[in-house]
């Protein structure tokens, strides 16, 4: 089982629903969202292992107006990020030993940048509804 990491807004569901009420557009809202994540990315980019730079040139920001994923590695290029991201001891299917340490370079850029997140998301949905408020759509 792998470790879950991650910063959870309790009420985002209602946030999202009253900003589409006032009239805030759903491209203003993915770009908050997106803008919030900046500092992981920044950080997860940096902390990323560099052997070919492969793996590098994967690590994006996936935003919607209701979710932000920081995302590295896929299925068909880069098959190899969860493994080094969480380790691997072991292969389930042959036992053979795979000695790989984990590099939780998507964890670390959370953690470091958590504090961050959370004001910069708050302060984003915060000038959305004064944006609003001025347009004399809320009150």
């Amino acid at each position: 089982m792998q470790a879950q990491s991650g910063v959870k807004v309790i009420g985002t569901k209602e946030l999202y629903r009253s900003l589409k009420v006032i009239g805030t557009p759903q491209r203003e809202i993915n770009a908050a969202n997106r803008d919030a994540a900046q500092g992981i990315l920044r950080d997860a980019k940096s902390l990323t292992p560099k052997r070919t730079g492969k793996l590098l040139r994967t690590v994006k920001i996936s935003a919607t107006a209701k979710s932000v994923a920081i995302q590295a590695g896929n299925e068909g290029s880069v098959p190899y990020a969860n493994p080094i991201h969480w380790g691997w001891s072991k292969s389930a299917k042959t036992g053979q030993r795979k000695n790989i340490k984990p590099q939780p370079f998507l964890a670390r850029a959370l953690n470091y940048n958590r504090d961050e997140i959370l004001q910069r998301y708050y302060d984003q949905m915060e000038a959305l509804i004064t944006r609003e408020m001025a347009k004399g759509t809320i009150r």
